[in-house]
């Protein structure tokens, strides 16, 4: 009886530890600035490579963008909503990859202090110098991940589209030492070179996107890396096309370092971002759209083309002013699928949820993506509109039965980001 006891615990045991390892998943977590950072596609046309990662990995890992536009590695961590609250969704095995240094360089490679109403050598208190304050913080990050169980990643900053030539310049690579007449030689200025220092200090495994971004635009050329991996606004965010290459070459040396690799999706023939498309909630008789993206490396057959299929009521269409329909045909040759975006709405006349899948396939590569919506029904009721405009004062106009409150505004202040 002992033994058939003992026997039963022992399954049991073995039981919940295949069942626990089939649900655990890994938490990557990425912090850094506005070109990691997610956008509205329906209000801007930049897109944060962290947006595009999850495409990369299996469902084991989940990518937790918490990257901020405006960002350096000094105030993401001192101001209260950024870091702080980062730390409280870090369990232990999670993964941090860590890139600042496109707003850590607004000085000029000079430190502005810890006080934004009152910063030191100038007028923004997020910069930084790259061999003084910006180390300091990389490693706060480094030590604090370390101390929660988690494994930090160092990941260079992106290339600006700065050009000269044919080659990105020194201010592009993220190293102004040319602003003080310093030789390339001298990397007193050089972020980029600072945190690779402070990786090889820390025994922290580094991914140089500065390097591999240098060579993805390089590849490119000044001309068409403005029209297609670039927003027409600046030369320093990326485009969809931009983010998704963007996010490819970091899964890639992840790779090559063996960081998550088994984790990592290799068959990247055929990519459609988001891997899950969910609209979230609605009130019934809302329509709502979602942009979607996809592009092929290396298909099979080299010519030929891709149907896009929506199930369940759902609907797509190649742009927002096309006619919405259950599939659309994308054209493909010499074994690659041009970056193309495209669209897919939902609506429901009662409340309740609505799934469905988005499917693409040539006949030999097919993916599928889960299409989520959630639709609430109201019932009852009158309808109220209230107003404030924020123009001149704090007066509101009110159309309805409902009481509005008076307005208050504490420690409010304007920030321009670039």
């Amino acid at each position: 009886m002992r033994k058939l006891a003992y026997k039963m615990l022992i399954g049991a045991f073995v039981a919940f530890c295949n069942i626990h390892g089939a649900t655990a998943q890994i938490t990557l977590h990425t912090i850094g600035d506005s070109t990691m950072a997610n956008y509205d596609e329906n209000t801007s046309d930049i897109r944060g490579w962290g947006m595009m990662f999850q495409q990369f990995f299996t469902s084991d890992v989940v990518v937790n963008n918490r990257a901020k536009s405006g960002s350096s590695s000094k105030s993401f961590y001192l101001e209260a909503p950024y870091w702080t609250t980062v730390k409280k969704q870090i369990s232990s095995g999670d993964y941090v990859i860590i890139q600042f240094a496109h707003n850590d360089e607004k000085n000029g490679g000079l430190d502005g202090g810890t006080d934004p109403n009152n910063p030191l050598n100038g007028t923004d208190y997020r910069g930084t110098s790259a061999q003084g304050t910006y180390k300091e913080y990389l490693i706060k990050y480094i030590d604090e991940t370390r101390a929660l169980g988690a494994t930090p990643i160092l990941a260079t900053a992106i290339c600006r589209k700065y050009f000269s030539g044919g080659t990105i310049t020194r201010k592009g690579r993220h190293d102004l030492g040319e602003n003080f007449s310093m030789p390339e030689s001298d990397h007193s200025y050089d972020y980029s070179f600072a945190m690779k220092e402070v990786a090889v200090a820390k025994n922290v495994q580094l991914i140089d996107l500065t390097t591999l971004t240098k060579g993805l635009l390089e590849s490119y050329g000044d001309a068409a890396s403005t029209t297609q991996l670039f927003v027409s606004s600046d030369s320093t965010h990326p485009s969809a096309l931009g983010a998704t290459l963007i996010a490819r070459l970091c899964a890639q040396d992840m790779t090559n370092q063996n960081i998550l690799a088994s984790y990592i999706n290799t068959a990247t023939d055929l990519l459609i971002n988001p891997t899950i498309c969910d609209f979230g909630d609605a009130y019934s008789g809302q329509t709502l759209t979602k942009e979607v993206t996809i592009t092929g490396f290396d298909l099979d057959p080299s010519d030929g083309d891709f149907t896009l299929s929506v199930s369940d009521g759902f609907l797509i269409a190649p742009s927002k002013s096309d006619s919405f329909s259950s599939s659309i045909t994308l054209n493909y040759s010499n074994g690659n699928l041009e970056f193309k975006k495209f669209y897919v709405s939902v609506s429901q006349s009662t409340g309740g949820s609505k799934n469905g899948t988005l499917t693409a396939t040539n006949g030999i590569i097919t993916k599928e993506i889960p299409l989520k919506s959630n639709f609430i029904e109201l019932t009852g009721g009158t309808e109220v509109n209230l107003l404030w405009e924020l123009s001149t004062d704090k007066s509101y106009v009110l159309d309805g039965p409902a009481l509005a409150l008076d307005q208050s505004f504490v420690g409010m202040y304007t920030q321009i980001l670039w």
